[in-house]
């Protein structure tokens, strides 16, 4: 088990990608998420809601890829 408060915000975005995604991040989407994070506008819990509630997340889920 990973444990998040020992891994850098890079570190973390790419969790979020592979554990919810199953997936690598992709160069953009990794780097916006990297920026709201040091400028405050998302948290790492508002990071991992928007994971999980995002369309990808979504058509992987009903999809039957989990």
């Amino acid at each position: 088990m990973v444990n998040s408060n020992t891994l850098n915000n890079e570190e973390f975005v790419e969790f979020c990608y592979k554990t919810i995604l199953g997936r690598d991040s992709d160069p953009e989407g990794k780097n916006a998420f990297l920026t709201e994070i040091s400028l405050g506008n998302i948290s790492r819990e508002g990071l991992l809601l928007y994971f999980l509630t995002c369309e990808e997340f979504d058509d992987r889920f009903l999809a039957g890829e989990f």
